[in-house]
């Protein structure tokens, strides 16, 4: 049987390869006489305009290829990858993962991972030299026949004469910026270089704010804020707390900021029984802690806070740490220590009676072969954590909300499971515990929208309950629950936890220039042409609004552009771009990336990768008719298989199958 299975892992790899084992084009070269196409699977094939030629099977998808005038340069494979010269023979230069490749007609400059360093490297045909340990990763390098320049984090370089210097341009500031401060992306004209990217834009005396510009010959040109800037829908904000101050109840509304990692949107609303105001639009006010915990030192403990109660001797704080983790830990004058129980799956919320804490949090448990998730409740009186439900005893839930003391008992906000919604009991759950019992709150359905179903916030003033009911579109509703029946308030108005948001200020992404304009690639899907002047372009390709820009390439007349379109489809496209409109290459197989776009001065090589989509394929493009080019390229890949590399990663499996004298690389 071993024997058997050797054999048919050495024929399978000895095989042709066919259109699925290939998954199609990864790269595409011309060097001014002969075309140098590389594959997914590493195959490697010549093409003069005629016929097709098999150079060889480097076993691992080829990523990158430029060529000198002597020359080609390839990298291929990732783990850990390889750097190889042809010139008619194979040779391998390194092991490298080659990240960035672009060559002159003397020399190449690539740009890679070693095992140990990220680095900058000249390869002149014999030499591999090392130019600069890089602590930053380098996003392009561009040649305009005479320097390089090259992209590296927030960095812009200068490579001429063996000299590797910083690119100084001044910036359009209150005080001049001898960089741009935010550098994207790079592009040569024809005339001059171009840097995309954001400087700071002075708005009066006092204050500068970043808006996307373009950087040539030392002159800034911003974006107009027409084109720079696109408008933000408000935020609904949720009642994370409620508080009784002495006088009103005081509500603290808040969202994740959808755009900022670890940053919170807070705003106060006060009310006083009969309407409901906002008091600070911009946060929430803070409540007592202990010295030396502040926003600094939670930032580096947390990277979200939930909640942060105190009490005279020690503070407790549940939020995410750094692992992504819910996590409940305690502060006092010795430092954090973490106090989460050990067989909760999520710390949802806490409360201080006067004597001891509740802690309430979701656990996974497993009951007559079923794993559910339940409510787990504890009890803390800073010195140990003591379980107060069993397994059997706690409710199902699909989530903690919130937790409050009214007094005699501690009142729950859930979230139910889905067997448990239904329109006879509607979706907010209330609970109460009163440290031996727990039961259920029936919520009256009436005046309730039917898609409320969280209980986000409770408070307590001494005599009335305050529930805030919410769910992710509506504003919230409130609920007074004087321990004998439930209350409907009247409804706040809607911009009361509505925050508006400034306009969004659009990041270059990508620059691609001709000698006659050049095309600037911003978030949010917007595409700008700059001659001077900046127009915005329709970025619609039959309907369809593009969605990230992959690649541009300029054949003196038009642009071929790679592209997805939006909402992603999990593939690519290509169309032309004449400077007016998209327009298509139906002719391309359909939602297949591109995987190389070259001119040769008379027609283009087009390749794409099977990826995303069932069939790929290779074609020549003249600008007005196609023609397929993917048979021929498989005939000369499947050529000669005796040449394939069966010691590859693909063959780590049969080391133990095959006779050692059979593994090596022939041809």
């Amino acid at each position: 049987m071993r024997l058997l299975l050797g054999v048919f892992l050495l024929l399978s790899l000895l095989s042709p390869v066919n259109a699925a084992g290939i998954a199609g084009i990864s790269a595409i070269d011309w060097n001014g006489s002969t075309w140098l196409i590389g594959s997914f699977d590493g195959s490697l094939v010549s093409y003069d305009g005629k016929s097709f030629r098999r150079v060889a099977n480097l076993g691992e998808r080829i990523l990158k290829m430029d060529h000198t005038s002597s020359f080609w340069l390839i990298g291929a494979g990732i783990s850990p990858g390889r750097l190889v010269k042809y010139n008619g023979t194979l040779k391998e230069i390194g092991k490298l993962r080659v990240e960035v490749l672009k060559c002159s007609p003397e020399y190449c400059l690539i740009y890679a991972y070693t095992a140990e360093d990220k680095v900058l490297l000249r390869y002149d045909g014999e030499n591999l030299t090392l130019i600069k340990k890089m602590e930053e990763p380098v996003r392009e390098i561009h040649f305009n026949g005479e320097e390089w320049v090259i992209l590296a984090g927030d960095a812009v370089y200068s490579y001429r004469e063996d000299l590797l210097m910083p690119v100084r341009y001044e910036g359009y500031a209150l005080v001049k910026l001898r960089s741009p401060l935010e550098p994207a992306s790079v592009a040569w004209n024809g005339r001059e270089w171009l840097i995309a990217g954001m400087f700071w834009a002075p708005k009066n005396e006092t204050h500068a704010e970043l808006l996307p510009a373009i950087s040539y010959r030392h002159v800034v040109r911003l974006l107009p804020e027409r084109l720079a800037k696109v408008p933000r829908e408000p935020l609904l904000l949720r009642p994370a707390s409620i508080r009784w101050n002495g006088s009103a109840w005081e509500i603290c509304a808040r969202k994740r900021d959808p755009e900022k990692i670890g940053k919170v949107l807070e705003r106060t609303v006060v009310y006083d029984g009969k309407k409901f105001k906002v008091i600070n639009a911009s946060g929430c006010t803070p409540r007592a802690t202990l010295k030396g915990l502040d926003r600094q030192v939670l930032s580096r403990r947390f990277s979200y806070v939930e909640q942060v109660e105190c009490i005279s001797e020690y503070c407790l704080i549940l939020g995410v740490d750094r692992n992504g983790y819910s996590s409940l830990q305690r502060f006092d004058d010795r430092g954090f220590v973490d106090i989460t129980p050990s067989d909760v799956y999520n710390v949802r919320a806490m409360a201080w009676n006067g004597s001891e804490w509740l802690v309430a949090a979701t656990r996974r448990v497993s009951l007559f072969g079923k794993t559910r998730t339940v409510l787990g409740l504890y009890s803390y009186d800073g010195r140990t954590l003591k379980e107060m439900l069993s397994k059997s005893e706690a409710p199902a839930v699909s989530g903690v909300d919130s937790l409050a003391w009214n007094g005699s008992a501690w009142i729950i906000g859930i979230t139910k499971p889905p067997e448990a919604q239904n329109k006879s009991s509607p979706l907010p759950g209330l609970l109460y515990f009163d440290g031996r019992r727990i039961g259920q709150l029936r919520v009256p359905a009436e005046g309730l929208p039917e898609d409320i179903y969280i209980t986000s916030a409770i408070g307590w003033n001494g005599s009335t309950l305050l529930i805030a009911l919410s769910d992710y579109g509506s504003p919230p509703v409130f609920l007074e629950y004087d321990g004998k029946g439930f209350r409907l308030v009247k409804p706040p108005p809607r911009e009361v936890f509505l925050l508006p948001r400034p306009e969004k200020i659009l990041r270059p992404q990508k620059l691609f220039c001709s000698e006659r304009y050049c095309l600037l690639f911003l978030s949010s899907n917007r595409l700008v042409k700059f001659n001077g002047a900046f127009t915005r372009v329709n970025t619609s390709v039959e309907g369809n609004p593009i969605y990230a820009l992959d690649d541009a390439r300029w054949n003196g007349e038009y642009w071929l552009i790679s592209y997805l379109i939006d909402p992603p489809s999990g593939g690519g496209f290509v169309a032309k771009y004449d400077g007016k409109r998209f327009v298509p290459l139906s002719e391309m197989p359909s939602g297949c990336p591109a995987g190389g776009m070259v001119w040769n001065g008379e027609y283009w090589l087009i390749g794409t990768s099977g990826v995303y989509c069932d069939r790929w394929a290779l074609l020549k493009y003249d600008g007005a008719a196609f023609e397929d080019l993917t048979e021929e390229f498989l005939k000369a890949a499947e050529e000669h298989p005796e040449g394939r590399a069966i010691c590859g990663p693909a063959a780590v499996l049969m080391l133990a199958l095959i006779p050692p004298v059979l593994c090596r690389r022939r041809g």
